[in-house]
């Protein structure tokens, strides 16, 4: 997965939904080695592997032990399933706030207000400091 290439299928997208998830994952490369291993020169098998064990936490080695004899169809099951459920909260919002823009504008607004106070003293430092 690549979120350097073009091709939209190439990498995960935080608003991808569940169905979009799967596909992806399923089509992603792998080789016919069914050994799964964190192995830097099986790329595409690696990559799969590093992406569980970031959401699943488990140690490389409790990785390659949970998918002993099981190959790449149970790895891309599984972080299928991890995807869509750490992303779910992230969709949600997005389409919470999607749905409410007027809440939206309402943050932006408070967010302004906050911060256009120490904005205009930072802009009045530096006018000071080159002798504006």
């Amino acid at each position: 997965m690549s979120k350097s290439d073009e091709n939209r299928d190439s990498c995960i997208y935080l608003l991808d939904s569940p169905d979009e998830i799967n596909r992806k994952i399923k089509r992603a490369k792998t080789d016919p080695n069914p050994t799964l291993s964190f192995d830097e020169n099986r790329h595409e098998v690696f990559n799969l592997l590093s992406i569980y064990q970031v959401l699943s936490g488990k140690e490389k080695e409790a990785v390659e032990a949970n998918f002993e004899g099981k190959g790449a169809a149970a790895l891309k099951k599984e972080l299928t399933e991890l995807l869509v459920e750490d992303l779910k909260p992230i969709r949600e919002k997005y389409n919470e706030l999607a749905s409410n823009p007027s809440l939206v504008d309402v943050v932006l607004q408070k967010g302004r207000e906050r911060v256009e106070p120490i904005a205009k003293q930072t802009l009045a430092i530096a006018k000071q400091r080159v002798g504006l």
